[in-house]
């Protein structure tokens, strides 16, 4: 049922639980039979936008208590000095009301920048100018497509595509698909990067020559997510153009970015523990070798991103209890971190935070600007009464 919590009424033949369908969160209300366990009737017992969560029925059973929570997300764009590490100014939201925005990617230039968004439950591909505020959908049509990051210059997108294929009689859908494309500013249109493939191939970066991908492929092998460099002229004449560069069998391994003269990739590392999942950020030559630490593994730290003069290394981290943007030093001559590492942003409250679910979760950096994905969160508890009727 894809159901997050759920609550059993004391008779013994009801079950409510919060449920996502057609893009909204809400409380439904299951009746089953006692003996058989068999469904007989589902009643929808909120209709709002959501997300309703955590639906507890009172000891009577004539009540269900639930929290009922708006969280808006959106892009914002900071004024930043990737030197100094200054941010500055409260951010400029950059994506229209309504949209729910995230993995975003703002060009190098900073001018403009690409963002997934979820409109009537549907995933979208959209471009925004930040010159002139045009905003439309990169390529509209029943795909979903993922990841986008733009080439050096800016006239080309990189981005995984899925499609999407009926599971079942039920309203449920499976990714049978995934494929590299590039997508040209130009023209307009997409072409395949590579072979399709049932794995997820996901881009992090291109190298400041826009000839080569730096992406994370799922090994099946040792179970691991690794990181590869791919040659875009190779794969588009459909050779083998890919070289795996970041793997370990204890360990997966994402986000792995060029520095800006090429000589570094940051990465992130992370392990799963039978009390929690560890996170680490490293360093390696772009031309192999050891790791290098960045972090202590001891709180989650992702989304490794690098100054423009190559010698401070940005990343969102959950120390101190909340995300926020950090920074430490790096010297890229001895190849190793410099001093302790320092907070940029100060996001606490509810009006202005990191999202906790930090996957989708953006962080572009561009010569005087910093982009992040934000969310302002309001909500309550609520109470229906009479759902035993």
């Amino acid at each position: 049922m894809g159901s997050s919590e759920y609550s059993w009424a004391p008779s013994g033949s009801t079950i409510y639980f919060d449920q996502v369908f057609r893009g909204a969160r809400n409380i439904w209300k299951m009746t089953v039979h006692p003996a058989t366990l068999r469904i007989t009737a589902i009643e929808r017992l909120t209709a709002g936008p959501g997300p309703d969560r955590g639906a507890v029925v009172s000891p009577d059973g004539r009540r269900v208590a639930f929290a009922a929570q708006s969280e808006h997300i959106r892009s914002l764009l900071f004024p930043f000095d990737s030197v100094t590490g200054q941010i500055s100014g409260s951010g400029q939201a950059l994506t229209s009301p309504g949209m729910t925005a995230f993995e975003e990617d703002l060009s190098r230039d900073g001018k403009k920048i690409v963002f997934c968004v979820v409109r009537s439950g549907r995933w979208e591909l959209w471009e925004k100018s930040l010159v002139d505020g045009r905003e439309a959908p990169v390529i509209t049509d029943r795909d979903r497509r993922i990841y986008p990051k733009w080439s050096p210059d800016g006239t080309r997108l990189v981005y995984t595509r899925q499609k999407f294929h009926p599971a079942d009689s039920q309203i449920k859908s499976q990714v049978d698909e995934n494929q590299l494309m590039l997508w040209s500013a130009d023209t307009r249109t997409e072409t395949p990067v590579g072979s399709l493939t049932d794995l997820t191939p996901l881009v992090y970066d291109w190298s400041s020559d826009g000839k080569e991908l730096l992406l994370s492929q799922y090994n099946r092998n040792i179970d691991r997510e690794e990181i590869w460099r791919l040659s875009i002229a190779a794969a588009l004449r459909a050779e083998i153009g890919a070289q795996k560069i970041i793997s370990n069998p204890a360990l997966d391994i994402y986000q792995a970015h060029f520095s800006p003269d090429g000589h570094w990739i940051a990465f992130e590392a992370t392990r799963a523990l039978p009390e929690a999942v560890e996170s680490t950020l490293y360093v390696m030559s772009a031309a192999g070798g050891p790791w290098i630490r960045i972090t202590d593994g001891k709180q989650w730290d992702d989304k490794p991103r690098w100054s423009r003069d190559g010698k401070t290394i940005y990343f969102v981290s959950r120390r101190a209890g909340f995300f926020n943007v950090w920074g430490t030093r790096f010297d890229p001559v001895q190849g190793k971190p410099v001093g302790q590492a320092f907070r940029v942003s100060t996001f606490e409250r509810s009006s202005s935070m990191v999202p906790q679910q930090i996957q989708p979760v953006a962080l572009s950096i561009s010569k005087d600007h910093l982009l992040l994905t934000m969310s302002e969160v309001s909500g309550g508890i609520w109470i229906l009464d009479n759902v035993d009727q």
